[in-house]
């Protein structure tokens, strides 16, 4: 099964300088591991908004919550 993912992964590459989008392995490589490093900012980015957004719910949930009784009574 190895052997089989290197086959793919140099047939990929292989692929990558046939086209022209790269002079060699080194620069697809590069530009893979660019690719990653960038996907896991994001996903880091992403989870320190939701643990933000968490906190602020979690925050609102422990806050007193303002209900028709807090308010006076208007006549009309």
């Amino acid at each position: 099964m190895l052997c089989d993912r290197r086959e793919r992964y140099e047939a990929f590459i292989a692929r990558q300088v046939g086209a022209g989008r790269f002079n060699n392995a080194s620069e697809v490589v590069r530009a893979g591991l660019r690719m990653l490093e960038d996907h896991e900012l994001r996903i880091a980015k992403a989870r320190a908004l939701v643990d933000a957004a968490d906190a602020k719910l979690q925050r609102a949930k422990a806050s007193p919550t303002l209900t028709d009784r807090h308010w006076p009574t208007t006549r009309s």
